[in-house]
């Protein structure tokens, strides 16, 4: 009989994982949670997941259990574990930022607390420092930073890169803070800053000045920022095209009212992001091809047009297939991944992909396909509904049930982001933490000295929220 060749063994994990999850076999899953092939890794957080949205009381104690994987003989930590509880902690806090759920954040908060609390208190710990143990922990972030998809800058080389501009970028960061430590003051140092085309682009700048300007935009001034953005998508820094862009969408998704207008140049800024080529952007040490930004205006429209039809991925795919760009086609296909599980709109993702069905069957099958797959995460009972709806893709039901989701453990650390937003646009306690938290960074001599500091700061903050 023929050997399995390696990537049929892979097939046969990733099966053998599936199964599991949907028969609650949790030994099986804190098994391959302990796997110490990165392949592997890239699938199972998704999974670990879906296992904790199908069932909070047993995600929960299988959340606890890996974090008791993380701590070895003496207190050395087991990285895999580590990586594992970090990635599907990130995807459960994401899930957890909706009104009412205030009761599963903190349950979240208190499997932290406890773990972190181990972690300080082992022997090597004690014997070696805390120091010593921040830096430990700092590794596996450092790992999962250097594994960031191609639409996230928020990476190991940036934040290096960053570090090593200390000295040409202090006075910059710096005038940019106060926009940030003192919005009554307004913005003009942070816009003297982005519309000067000298200016490379840089992590920490653009960290700054994004959340700055989402703060400005939601609680200071919505209609004067907005016509900022507008300014500064046409002629600031080129680089921080994608930066407005999001920017605009913490805006339309944190405000009260919008207008329609700005909501149509929102779609038409988005497109000409596209038609330009400034989803694609190389920094100093990467490339990048921003496909989430895609998702954003979809989802804008969604919630202040909902009458309205999906109105600029299934267009832009379209001319994507005309002109036979693949990238783009990825991109936007991303988008869609996106949009049903970092976003939790599975019908809206649902009916994007009806859409590009529509435009030509053939060519986009497959990709379809991979796609269902990602939705099937969140919400199996919408993808059998939407198989049923299209019967010439029931042939693909069991491809679909098998089928790895596009949407991979990398895309996971990105969740974040939009829990953080919320805090900083609802606590003024947390505008002066970040404040701070940017002071601290830009005195950094490293990356690794920089997760130090994030490191610990998170450490407080736990603390901070058990008093």
């Amino acid at each position: 009989m023929r050997s399995a060749a390696p990537q049929e063994l892979f097939n046969a994990r990733y099966i053998g994982i599936r199964a599991a999850e949907a028969r609650g076999l949790t030994e099986r899953l804190l098994q391959a949670a302990r796997d110490r092939d990165p392949a592997v890794r890239r699938l199972l957080v998704p999974i670990l997941f879906r296992a904790w949205h199908r069932n909070h009381d047993a995600g929960w104690r299988l959340l606890s259990q890996i974090g008791n994987e993380m701590i070895g003989f003496a207190g050395t930590l087991h990285t895999p574990a580590v990586e594992a509880f970090v990635e599907l902690s990130l995807a459960v806090a994401n899930h957890c930022r909706g009104e009412g759920e205030r009761e599963q954040l903190d349950h979240l908060a208190s499997i932290w607390r406890a773990q972190v609390e181990r972690i300080f208190s082992t022997p090597l710990a004690k014997t070696l420092g805390t120091r010593w143990v921040m830096r430990a922990l700092a590794r596996p972030f450092k790992w999962v930073l250097e594994r960031q998809p191609s639409y996230q800058p928020f990476n190991f080389k940036e934040f290096e890169a960053s570090a090593s501009r200390r000295g040409a970028f202090g006075d910059i960061w710096r005038r940019g803070r106060t926009c940030l430590e003192h919005p009554e003051g307004g913005l003009g140092p942070m816009i003297e800053i982005l519309c000067d085309p000298e200016i490379p682009f840089d992590l920490h700048l653009m960290l700054l000045c994004e959340r700055t300007l989402v703060y400005h935009a939601v609680k200071i001034d919505p209609a004067r920022t907005f016509e900022l953005l507008g300014r500064l998508f046409e002629t600031g820094c080129p680089w921080f095209r994608q930066s407005v862009l999001y920017v605009l969408f913490h805006q339309f998704n944190n405000l009260p009212a919008v207008e329609t207008a700005w909501l149509d140049r929102y779609v038409a800024m988005t497109g000409d992001f596209l038609n330009s080529g400034s989803w694609q952007m190389r920094s100093p040490v990467a490339e990048y091809q921003f496909s989430d930004h895609f998702a954003w205006p979809e989802l804008a429209v969604a919630r202040w047009a909902p009458e309205a039809a999906p109105r600029l991925i299934p267009s832009l795919l379209e001319q994507a297939l005309a002109a036979g760009d693949k990238d783009q086609i990825d991109g936007l296909f991303k988008a869609i991944d996106i949009i049903a599980f970092t976003h939790r709109q599975s019908a809206l993702a649902l009916s994007i992909l009806d859409r590009s069905l529509a435009i030509e069957r053939g060519a986009l099958e497959e990709r379809v396909l991979s796609s269902l797959a990602t939705v099937r995460l969140r919400d199996q009972t919408l993808v059998d509904a939407f198989i049923d709806e299209h019967r010439d893709l029931a042939r693909l039901r069991p491809r679909v049930e098998t089928a790895a989701p596009a949407l991979l453990e990398e895309d996971i650390p990105t969740l974040l982001d939009g829990l953080f937003i919320q805090l900083l646009l609802n606590t003024d306690h947390i505008r002066g933490k970040l404040a701070d938290a940017f002071r601290q960074a830009s005195e950094a001599n490293s990356a690794m000295e920089l997760l130090v500091i994030l490191i610990a700061w998170m450490r407080d903050e736990l603390r901070r929220l058990d008093a």
